[in-house]
């Protein structure tokens, strides 16, 4: 159907009814309603309140769909598109102006004429200069920064004339855009649209009740109870064909992750202190759970630290088994204790010679008592180094404080703490380091014969002090001294039994299979690395219960997030409903509103970790100052500092879906209209 004028029709509609639905009643708002519309014309639809005129913008803005009828645009029927595609039309082919302005208070006069341009194609540098020209355009380059509750009503609504314009659209749709503006204002506003029909040949709608803006239109339809009630057009009305649409203003993109943040962003400072307040939420849930897995993670840590610091990972411990008619607890090495599989030299060479095996050694401790011509009578451990063939394993050796390890018969290691002791007060440590001292060996634990532990006589001799442990209690004699003292402390002079072999697996994984086949020989066997698995798999359970605990305090504080977020929701309707006028999509309302409560998530995550990490330090020095040792039962690793920021962040983002689910699935038209 041909247009008054004769040309083409831009905008038809055809026998358009809308109808609302509340409980068993229906309201008709339009009535088949039946016009056409061309390009470049300024029609004027003219009504009083309730004749169905804002009803009839919406529907030719894409933001409400007829109840029966066509509402074709350029061909193409819109009332049967989806909501992405309607909210790509509204973002590149329609251009709306409000009688409340509907701009974001939170943004400046600049950013939001930048709005429609977020998802648009228009390159990040190019959006702020294309907004700039559309304020000089409407007169306000110099009020770009401003907010907008610090510009007049005016003003407020020539900025929503270049929001209007920013995506180049071919249709400008205007709702009462004079009704909050006294009467030279709103001429003004009115001869601008006017001027976007003749200096560029737009097609510009405007909702009024106001007779005076007449004289401005080529075309005057009036309403009364959803109907059409005339519809003049001037009769030498020639439509302007002049307008072009921008090549990429038919290209529609989600908003670029740095302007939806920055969108968020500004959106949390809005109501800064109540985000602070639930960002802490989540920081008190963070808090509570690295703090506690970060207890167990330390000692668990200790307790690796202190398995590791008895050798290397391939190293197995091999003893004799208990005779089954022992008197001791299986195991047990006490007196009276036989075995049915003792150690001797042929079962240190037997092992040795095992496959996968890089070494074996007598495993032998001595308790002694240590003296100086000063000081005498102070106790220690007394452990065997393992040969020096075997000193290039990592982990085999202990660590020095000072001094270095003994090769020959004659030296020894001590423990600072006991080297400390033996000193004047004013004499340094190391002036021990090269003299000799009296050692008095008491007895071998765990040496025994085939009839068991016997006591025997204690064995003094005097060494030459090589070096400090760092060990409380423990020092170190070389291999040599140790095989030498145990002839010595030997109850059987024709075949030593040995306490026990140290076997070095030349790999990790070849000690269960040597762990198996030791075993299979009737020879008790404790291996480092299969220790250190269960416990490491004990201690992780116990984090994983911490961690459980910890994970409450999270979810309190993740169902507070999706309260405030729901709130939030329905403050902000208005803001919604703008968004959605414009053209941003569904699913980037819902993107916005999942930034806010990630960005809200992600500070607590961070608040928490240092948090948790303050407190455990406090912890940390607790426990030093009691202990009167350097141990911390406190530990934060670098994978715990992701997990709580992590979980900080994600149950905050979990939290948000249902309300940013419920903002996008919002009616824009409905959101315009809460206050």
């Amino acid at each position: 159907m041909d247009s008054i004028g004769g040309t083409i029709p831009f905008v038809q509609l055809e026998k358009v009814s809308r109808i609302y639905r509340q409980s068993n009643q229906e309201f008709v708002v339009l009535k088949e309603v039946t016009f056409d519309l061309q390009r470049g014309s300024f029609v004027v639809i003219l009504g009083p309140s309730g004749s169905g005129k804002s009803t009839l913008l919406h529907l030719l803005g894409g933001m409400d769909r007829p109840s029966s009828g066509l509402v074709k645009v350029d061909g193409a029927d819109i009332s049967k598109w989806k909501s992405d595609q309607l909210s790509q039309y509204r973002r590149t082919k329609v251009g709306f102006v409000f009688q409340s302005y509907n701009l974001l208070a939170s943004q400046s006069a600049l950013e939001n004429v930048t709005l429609p341009l977020l998802a648009s194609s228009v390159a990040k540098s190019d959006q702020h200069s294309k907004a700039m020209e559309l304020l000089k355009r409407v007169g306000l380059e110099e009020k770009a920064n401003l907010k907008i509750n610090q510009l007049s009503g005016g003003q407020a609504q020539r900025v929503a004339i270049a929001r209007a314009l920013a995506a180049n659209p071919d249709i400008i749709l205007a709702d009462e855009p004079t009704g909050n503006l006294d009467s030279a204002s709103g001429q003004q506003i009115m001869t601008l649209l006017a001027s976007l029909v003749r200096d560029e040949g737009r097609l510009v709608i405007v909702v009024t009740h106001n007779e005076e803006f007449i004289p401005l239109a080529d075309r005057v339809i009036r309403l009364r109870d959803g109907q059409i009630q005339s519809d003049e057009a001037k009769a030498n009305m020639v439509p302007v064909e002049k307008h072009t649409t921008d090549a990429h203003s038919g290209k529609s993109r989600s908003i670029r992750v740095l302007s939806l943040f920055n969108l968020a962003r500004k959106a949390i400072t809005t109501r800064l202190a109540r985000s602070i307040l639930t960002s802490l939420g989540v920081a008190i849930g963070v808090t509570m759970m690295v703090l506690l897995i970060g207890i167990g993670a330390g000692i668990k840590a200790n307790v690796v630290k202190g398995i590791s610091s008895l050798g290397p990972l391939t190293m197995i411990h091999v003893t004799p088994k208990v005779a089954s008619n022992s008197f001791g607890p299986p195991g047990s090495t006490a007196l009276g204790t036989q075995v049915s599989s003792p150690i001797t030299s042929k079962t240190l060479s037997t092992l040795s010679h095992l496959s996968n095996v890089r070494g074996a050694y007598v495993a032998a401790t001595y308790f002694a008592t240590i003296g100086s011509k000063s000081n005498s009578g102070q106790s220690l451990v007394l452990t065997g180094l393992a040969p020096k063939n075997l000193w290039s394993i990592k982990g085999i050796l202990p660590k020095l404080k000072a001094g270095h390890f003994p090769n020959g018969s004659q030296g020894v290691v001590i423990p600072l703490s006991l080297a400390k002791s033996l000193v004047p007060t004013s004499s340094k440590v190391s002036s021990l380091l090269g003299q000799k001292i009296n050692i008095r060996a008491t007895f071998q634990p765990g040496s025994f014969g085939p009839s068991g532990i016997t006591p025997t006589p204690s064995y003094t001799q005097t060494m030459i002090i090589r070096g400090f442990s760092s060990s409380g209690s423990s020092g170190y004699i070389s291999y040599s001294s140790a095989m030498s003292w145990a002839k010595i402390f030997a109850n059987d002079s024709k075949t030593l039994h040995y306490p026990g072999v140290n076997v070095i697996s030349k790999t990790l994984s070849s000690v269960r299979p040597l762990v198996k086949k030791i075993t299979n020989m009737g020879y008790n066997v404790v291996s480092l690395d299969t220790t250190l698995k269960s416990i490491s798999t004990a201690f992780s359970f116990l984090e994983a219960g911490l961690g459980a605990l910890g994970g409450i305090a999270l979810v309190v504080a993740g169902l507070m997030i999706g309260v405030v977020m729901s709130m939030s929701v329905l403050e902000k309707k208005r803001e919604i409903g703008i968004l959605r006028a414009i053209g941003i999509r569904r699913k980037d309302v819902s993107r916005l509103f999942l930034s806010q409560a990630f960005i809200i998530g992600l500070f607590g995550g961070v608040v928490g970790v240092i948090v948790a990490d303050g407190a455990g330090s406090i912890i940390n020095a607790i426990v030093q100052n009691f202990s009167h040792s350097k141990a911390s039962i406190f530990g934060l690793p670098w994978w715990l500092i992701l997990l709580g920021i992590a979980l900080g962040a994600g149950s905050s983002v979990l939290a948000g879906l249902i309300p940013a689910r419920r903002a996008a699935s919002l009616n824009p038209v409905d959101a315009l209209h809460q206050e």
